[in-house]
């Protein structure tokens, strides 16, 4: 895969970011509402990985996920549904596609990002774009 330069944005968009009691609200109401029930069984896989949870719930939660200031909740689980479903991180799929179809997408909406995710993987596979050129490109500056 080789890629390519494109126009850079140099801008910070969390850089007024504070970490206060809204964050950490934010930061635990969003979970709840994706993941309902399942989301004791998903904090206790941190139970042993303590500063894990916490980054989990405080930064990606209270400061990406629960932000909408550049994409809304419900546009952000979809990017994260994609990503797990591309990585087939089986147990995380799972979690996300429950939590989307609990904030806006039916079950055939989440059938379509599957085939698509589907689809993008099988494209690069089969023209051996899936990152091929990256090792190569990179080797010598190891």
């Amino acid at each position: 895969m080789r890629l390519r330069a494109t126009k850079t944005d140099l801008t910070c968009s969390r850089q007024d970011w504070i970490y206060d009691a809204a964050s950490h609200q934010r930061g635990t109401a969003w979970p709840q509402k994706l993941y309902a029930d399942d989301l004791k069984p998903t904090d206790q896989t941190f139970h042993s990985h303590r500063d894990f949870g916490w980054n989990s719930r405080e930064i990606n939660y209270g400061l990406y996920f629960s932000d909408d200031s550049i994409l809304n909740g419900v546009e952000s689980e979809l990017v994260v549904l994609g990503e797990v479903m591309a990585q087939d991180l089986a147990k995380m799929v799972g979690w996300h596609l429950r939590a989307k179809m609990r904030v806006e997408l039916s079950v055939e909406g989440c059938e379509k990002v599957q085939w698509g995710v589907e689809l993008f993987w099988t494209l690069l596979v089969s023209t051996g774009s899936a990152g091929s050129d990256a090792v190569q490109d990179n080797e010598q500056e190891v």
